[in-house]
């Protein structure tokens, strides 16, 4: 978003100045206008889409022998944030070059047509063919881009952005085509030219590539990021029903060392239901001896702040079960019951401890969804599911 937006000040900053000095600036300006828009724009957003390339290509490539490790390093590093911002810089270093060259060319003073005129020097050569190579480069990138992505449905709504951000800039250069080549034959064209100059058109042009580029991918972002938290809740919660799914998924949960997520998961979902505030308590105290106290057996990586509101509630009540020099044991601690019986009901800040809870199970969700997404794409998971759905349409279900 950085790269793009600064792309697009020096877009227009180069339009501003051209439009007002539209009558004294030699043409060689206008020449560089017909580059300049694309790879300062469309390179920062090509960037943006590019870098799910590298990362959906690395389980493909990893471990299929070092050309094709190689052939990751060359896509990373071109389409890698390092890779734009020298564009970007190219870009900047190209307008100085540009600005100083001014005070080398004799100012005309009349009107000066895009393409008529122009004596085209040593400087004038290279920087035209920097400019071009700029050019190229992102659009070749584009459709490398279109190609090597096969995940037509998750990533076709940037496709259609690079699309629409590519017709926009296309439309605006043809419009400066067409402005700079107007001549004297028609007094309405001479009008077009001096008080419709292609930079009012233009900069309304960039603002709208920035609504389509930058805004609506970020406001996407938020509702893609939901959809697939309520699919991989969806995907959960079936898996937790299903005992040959759930016992599966829990495998492969002790084999990437993190058991205690279901685990947790689950007691949190029967702490839920339990109705006696006696025993919530009890249970309560339980868990967090089991999960939460630091070097527990099954000890949670959530986040602390949650943690060290637990513990604060329950050691309102200074059992003798939570004095922390108690050390921890490598199985659940069993908790006395009697300290909870004696207590009234009252006393018992059960709306504290069912919130705290709740958002512990929400943090443990979190990192299980991780762990679904990656348990989905195993084989195991597949023919767990293909017997599920062999089971429902059987009526065993």
């Amino acid at each position: 978003m950085i790269l793009t937006m600064l792309g697009e000040a020096i877009v227009t900053l180069t339009f501003t100045r051209i439009s007002v000095g539209r009558n004294e600036y030699p043409c060689f300006l206008f020449v560089f206008s017909f580059y300049v828009p694309i790879p300062m724009v469309f390179f920062p957003l090509l960037w943006r889409s590019t870098t799910y390339i590298a990362v959906c290509m690395v389980s493909r490539i990893k471990g299929l022998g070092v050309e094709a490790e190689n052939k990751l390093k060359i896509i990373k590093a071109v389409v890698s944030f390092k890779a734009a911002l020298l564009v970007v810089i190219i870009m900047i270093i190209v307008h100085v070059v540009v600005y100083g060259s001014v005070l080398l060319y004799m100012h005309y003073g009349d009107k000066i047509d895009l393409m008529g005129r122009c004596s085209y020097g040593i400087l004038n050569t290279v920087l035209i063919i920097v400019q071009a190579i700029c050019y190229v480069l992102p659009c070749s990138l584009a459709l490398l881009y279109m190609f090597i992505n096969k995940n037509t449905k998750d990533r076709f709504f940037i496709k259609i952005e690079l699309l629409l951000s590519m017709i926009i800039l296309s439309a605006t250069i043809a419009l400066l085509i067409i402005f700079g080549q107007i001549r004297d034959s028609s007094e309405a064209l001479i009008i077009a030219d001096l008080y419709v100059t292609y930079a009012y058109v233009i900069i309304p042009g960039i603002i709208a590539n920035d609504v389509l580029c930058v805004w609506i991918p970020i406001l996407l972002s938020f509702q893609q990021n939901n959809s697939h938290k309520e699919a991989a809740i969806s995907t959960l919660e079936l898996i937790m029903k299903d005992q040959n799914l759930k016992e599966a998924f829990k495998s492969f949960l002790i084999e990437s060392f993190v058991p205690e997520l279901v685990f947790f998961y689950e007691d949190c979902k029967s702490y839920d239901k339990i109705e006696s505030s006696h025993v919530r308590f009890h249970v309560a105290l339980h868990m967090y001896k089991r999960y939460l106290e630091k070097n527990s057996p099954m000890e949670l990586n959530i986040n602390t702040s949650v943690i060290r509101s637990v513990r604060r509630v329950l050691r309102k009540y200074k059992t003798p079960s939570m004095d922390p020099t108690t050390p921890a044991v490598g199985t659940p601690t069993v908790i006395d019951l009697a300290f909870a019986v004696e207590m009234e009901e009252t006393e018992i800040e059960r709306p504290d401890l069912i919130g705290l809870f709740k958002e512990a199970k929400m943090l443990c969700e979190f990192d299980l969804m991780i762990h679904v997404n990656r348990f989905m794409d195993t084989k195991e998971y597949k023919v767990k599911k293909d017997e599920v759905k062999l089971e429902e349409a059987a009526g065993i279900v």
